[in-house]
């Protein structure tokens, strides 16, 4: 028996105290140029001094040394596999040592006939140990893998199942093994588990979805993937279940997402055309008030007006989730906000807050209305989750999502704000509704509240999920991107003043609701100015030009955004810096955070105003504009 050089050589502990068997056996493996690297042990001790600093393919061993006998290495429990070489053993040895798991046992004979086995048995030997490390690794492997693996009879007797099985089906290993795989997936009756196999046979392999049962009854979605074996004479089902509970959450999460995107334009569009109407009722009732000499009929026409703001902050809400709004953000750290908005929504009431706010917390790219708004809706919901008083527990952290995140959340840094309540508590099937637009289980809520929340957190590329039992309290969580670049600054904001004490001047209004020019043409002229009221900018652009031809310009515009079937404020008024460089036009607009609103210098405008808005608003915006001009005094 020869070898070459690339043949890799076992590595052989040989442990023997006779001289002679020592030779014969070195002997015989040069003779036939064995692939043996050799390491001679005289005793026990040494045998075991060996095995401390050195490992090896096999360990041949003779049964009776000086100090010891084989069952003392057998004993040590060593990865290396033992053969037992003794010339003095019986059946009663025998027998001993293989139930101390030695891989073979050879009779010495005086002729040495028993040198000539050595080899194959040294072959068969090592490689029966390198297929149960093999063996050994693939239940390893399997065990612990994250998917619940089963080997299955054709009828579905669960013949194998792995450590997961047990994990995540709760079920005791011996008890496992007694049932039926129906009872773990009860889509699958017996009767579908033969035609299963029946299938399987066929194909070879079969995915698809289905669930598995704890055993407390409760369910999870699985994927399986089911494979057809067959073993001797015997057919077998191998099945896979990967647990797709956090991928169905996301699924939800995205029709969540698609369904909102469908109501928000709705929304935005109702909200517009609201904001209209409402901007012709604010006017005419302020104007009443102003024009009104009796008081019960002025305290009447303020009831009316406060209803009107009611209606307005509606289609705040309403506008917030619907698509398309520019958010006017800014960095910031959301503490303050956070603290100021709670206190403020807990005035008067037996619900107090606990802060738990680190001095590190990263900043947030945030619009502060938007995001205070967010802290109004949940602080609301949780004091009025607690009739009787308690505490609010709000904590932020900085957090890590990676890519072993389950979070539908790009990986990046994120500030994480806990709002944590004991109060009643959120039924299990109202869960997965509770951000559904006009979903409420308040007897006077609108169900816009946790929408809008929601959109808000969405526009702001974070994420908000809820966790509640009933009886026992509810917990928001909200990601928000962390940053440290500033975007940029700030719409710049109207100012708010009293209508000037003199104020005199022509004003182009240009607005294609009849309500809503004539509520304001009203306002203006209460004011002091002239008014010419249009309805589109076709008109505008014709009575604009007409005034500076006759040489009696407009002092200002005020140029509606949204003409549908006509020319908005956009279009309008770059046509009139065509005609008139120095134009003083502001543009109004039902959609607070349109782009053009939130750009509005960007398309040359001096101002802005957004409806619904009374005289006030109406002045402030005027008077800052003119006053710049030294067209009031």
């Amino acid at each position: 028996m020869e070898t070459t050089t690339e043949e890799k050589k076992h590595r052989i502990l040989y442990v023997e105290d006779n001289k002679f068997d020592q030779k014969a056996f070195k002997r015989f493996v040069e003779k036939n140029k064995l692939p043996y690297d050799i390491d001679i042990a005289n005793s026990i001790s040494e045998c075991k001094e060996l095995l401390k600093s050195k490992s090896f393919d096999i360990i041949l061993q003779d049964f009776e040394l000086k100090d010891g006998n084989a069952l003392d290495i057998l004993s040590l429990n060593t990865d290396e596999p033992v053969v037992i070489i003794t010339g003095v053993g019986n059946e009663e040895t025998a027998a001993q040592s293989m139930k101390k798991n030695a891989y073979d046992y050879i009779i010495k004979d005086t002729e040495a006939n028993y040198l000539k086995v050595l080899p194959s048995t040294i072959e068969n030997v090592i490689k029966r140990k390198k297929t149960e490390e093999q063996l050994k690794l693939i239940r390893y492997s399997i065990d612990n893998a994250s998917e619940s693996t089963m080997l299955l009879s054709t009828s579905g007797e669960i013949l194998f199942a792995n450590q997961s099985s047990f994990k995540n089906l709760e079920y005791p290993e011996k008890e496992l093994s007694t049932i039926n795989w129906s009872r773990i997936c009860p889509e699958m009756t017996r009767e579908k588990i033969k035609d299963l196999a029946t299938k399987l046979k066929e194909k070879g392999s079969i995915r698809f979805e289905s669930s598995y049962r704890r055993k407390d009854s409760s369910a999870y979605p699985v994927n399986i993937l089911a494979n057809y074996q067959i073993f001797g004479k015997k057919e077998y089902i191998f099945v896979f279940a990967h647990d797709i509970t956090e991928q169905k959450k996301m699924e939800k999460e995205k029709q969540k997402i698609q369904k909102l995107e469908s109501i928000s334009i709705l929304a935005g569009g109702i909200a517009h055309d609201f904001n209209n109407f409402l901007s012709g009722i604010i006017g005419n009732i302020s104007l009443a008030i102003l024009e009104s000499k009796d008081e019960e009929v002025v305290n009447i026409l303020n009831e009316a007006k406060e209803a009107t703001d009611m209606a307005k902050n509606l289609t705040k809400q309403l506008l917030t989730f619907s698509t398309g709004g520019a958010l006017v953000k800014e960095e910031t750290s959301i503490s303050n906000i956070i603290k100021e908005t709670a206190e403020f929504n807990l005035r008067g009431s037996n619900v107090k807050c606990f802060y738990s706010f680190p001095e590190n917390i990263w900043k947030v790219q945030a619009d502060k209305n938007q995001f205070g708004q967010v802290i109004s809706n949940l602080i609301i919901n949780a004091d009025q989750a607690m009739p009787e008083g308690g505490l609010i527990k709000i904590s932020l952290e900085n957090t890590v999502v990676n890519e072993d995140s389950t979070l539908p959340l790009k990986e990046g840094e994120y500030v994480k704000l806990t709002i944590e309540d004991k109060g009643l508590g959120i039924a299990k099937k109202h869960l997965a509704k509770i951000f559904d637009p006009y979903f409420t289980t308040k007897q006077k809520g609108s169900g816009l509240g946790l929408a809008t929340t929601y959109s808000i957190i969405e526009k702001h590329n974070g994420y908000i999920t809820v966790d509640s039992k009933l009886g026992a309290g509810t917990t928001f969580y909200i990601y928000l991107p962390a940053t440290t670049t500033e975007e940029e600054d700030k719409v710049e904001e109207t100012e708010e003043g009293q209508p000037p004490k003199k104020a005199e001047g022509r004003i182009l209004l240009m607005d294609d609701e009849k309500i809503v020019r004539r509520a304001l043409g009203r306002m203006l002229e209460k004011m002091g100015y002239q008014t010419e009221l249009v309805a589109d900018g076709e008109q505008a652009l014709k009575k604009y030009k007409e005034a500076m031809n006759e040489g009696n310009s407009f002092y200002a515009v005020i140029l509606d955004l949204t003409i549908p079937g006509g020319t908005g404020a956009k279009e309008t008024i770059k046509k009139l810096l065509e005609l008139d460089p120095e134009v003083k036009a502001i543009v109004s607009s039902g959609y607070p955070n349109d782009p053009v609103i939130s750009n509005y210098r960007d398309h040359g405008f001096k101002s802005y105003v957004i409806k619904p808005f009374d005289e006030k608003e109406l002045s402030a915006a005027l008077t800052k504009l003119l006053k710049k001009n030294n067209f009031l005094y």
